[in-house]
């Protein structure tokens, strides 16, 4: 996403596209709390389930994130591929 507002209407695209989750786990950002995407949850029936504040490690996603992060920093080293590609990998 380019910007946290249009955080509603991906909701609305992947609940289209996708499918209705029985249940979102999310962080406490406002855009999450309050507002559209609240109202979206509740008209097709989405439990919500909210992280504490500052409790990365309560979210699954964020270790997942780290774990990726280590195999490509392996995989550079063995192929001996240079820093400054980092980001294409």
């Amino acid at each position: 996403m380019s910007a946290r507002t249009i955080a509603p209407k991906a909701l609305d695209r992947f609940l289209h596209e996708v499918r209705v989750p029985p249940e979102l786990l999310n962080d406490n950002t406002p855009e999450l709390v309050d507002g559209e995407w609240s109202k979206l949850c509740r008209r097709h029936n989405v439990k919500q389930i909210f992280t504490e504040t500052y409790s990365p490690w309560q979210n699954p996603a964020e270790s997942e994130g780290g774990i990726i992060k280590r195999k490509m920093r392996r995989l550079m080293k063995l192929t001996l591929t240079p820093i400054r590609l980092w980001d294409y990998a």
